[in-house]
């Protein structure tokens, strides 16, 4: 069973999702590179979180303005638009210190008074009632608010990067006609063929002299060893008629959606159907090694003295 066909098809097909899950993960970090997706995902959720109106609550700005939040700015701006390099990450204990600094640092009493949204005081209150009138537990719970709420962000946009990496990967699959399943197909009838070609190799032998027969085995040979591609828009994998085009249809949506579980996963998998094929029967002992192993029952020799009683004394 672990040199099987059935470890060959499985063997070919994770190689595929492996391939398409790496050029889709890397084209949709390209994208999200170059569109700052990470960035501006951070500032909405910031301004989210904080409940940010430019005129009536500008806390989420005035926070992006501080050198701990956004070191790489002046600190002058007026809009977020006008903030030209948004950090990517923010650490919960640099935005609990740049919270409570941007509301002035004084006492925890004074800094709640100058929350003018009602919703967020109402939470900061909650979270200061919580930290037994300690400063240092205060800011803490802060940065776990911080946190909590960043980890839903952080699904968010998860969903929305996977959603990309499907279409990515269905475009992929479509270009290059990543046909896994007529790829499987290939591979789980081609041991066959192989088998089969000792047999035509001793017809065309048989047939050699005989010129009319010979062209038709010779093709019998090169048929058996066709298509020589598995993907691609060549002949083999390239649709021909309607039930071929619902395969290949159906072989890139199974292609895009598994990028969605990432190509580690696959690299995992496929490193345990490798070894899975690689386990074989333990071989044989052979004769010098059995000899080698003691054994199980030893058979203890006494040696006397001719003249020696055998009678206890």
């Amino acid at each position: 069973m672990f040199n099987s066909a059935i470890i060959d098809v499985a063997i070919g097909m994770v190689l595929s999702f492996l391939a398409v899950s790496l050029a889709a993960s890397a084209i949709t970090e390209a994208i999200s590179s170059w569109g700052q997706w990470r960035e501006k995902t951070l500032a909405d959720g910031i301004q989210a979180l904080l409940n940010y109106h430019p005129e009536d609550r500008p806390l989420a700005l005035d926070l992006y303005k501080s050198a701990l939040i956004s070191p790489l700015t002046s600190g002058t701006a007026k809009s977020f638009e006008d903030i030209k390099h948004k950090p990517a990450y923010i650490d919960s204990r640099q935005f609990a210190l740049a919270f409570y600094n941007t509301l002035g640092a004084g006492s925890p009493s004074e800094v709640i008074a100058k929350i003018q949204d009602p919703q967020l005081k109402a939470a900061i209150e909650a979270l200061w009632a919580t930290s037994s009138k300690d400063i240092d537990k205060f800011k803490k719970n802060i940065a776990v608010w911080f946190d909590n709420s960043m980890d839903r962000l952080s699904g968010w946009y998860k969903r929305r990067t996977q959603w990309v990496s499907f279409f990515v990967a269905l475009a992929i699959a479509a270009i290059f006609n990543v046909n896994v399943l007529y790829e499987s197909a290939q591979i789980w009838t081609r041991p066959a063929v192989i088998a089969d070609l000792t047999t035509l190799h001793f017809e065309a032998n048989q047939d050699a002299m005989k010129p009319d027969q010979a062209a038709a085995t010779a093709s019998k040979l090169f048929n058996a060893l066709e298509p020589a591609f598995l993907i691609g828009w060549v002949k083999g994998p390239e649709p021909s008629d309607g039930p071929s085009l619902f395969v290949a249809i159906t072989s890139w949506l199974m292609v895009a959606g598994s990028a969605l579980f990432g190509a580690s996963f696959w690299f995992d998998n496929l490193q345990r159907i490798t070894h899975l094929k690689g386990t074989g029967r333990e071989p044989e002992r052979s004769e010098v090694e059995r000899s080698d192993k003691p054994a199980d029952h030893v058979l203890q020799l006494s040696v006397r003295s001719p003249g020696q009683s055998t009678k206890p004394s």
